[in-house]
């Protein structure tokens, strides 16, 4: 497995609670052992449902999330 540089940096827009979760979903896909995740926005901007996605696509279902 490669390495990436720590400043690559990606931001993405989402329309709906759904639409955020997929996403989360398709981030989890390209996440690696060691990676690391950063997270910025406002209160409502989606980022638990993000969260829940990435969750979600790594095989986690504990419903605390």
């Amino acid at each position: 497995m490669g390495t990436r540089d720590v400043s690559d940096v990606e931001t993405f827009t989402t329309s709906s609670p759904a639409a955020t979760a997929e996403l989360g979903r398709e981030i989890a896909r390209r996440l690696g052992r060691g990676d690391c995740v950063a997270l910025t926005g406002s209160l409502g901007a989606g980022k638990t449902a993000l969260v829940r996605g990435i969750a979600a696509g790594l095989g986690l279902a504990d419903g605390r999330m």
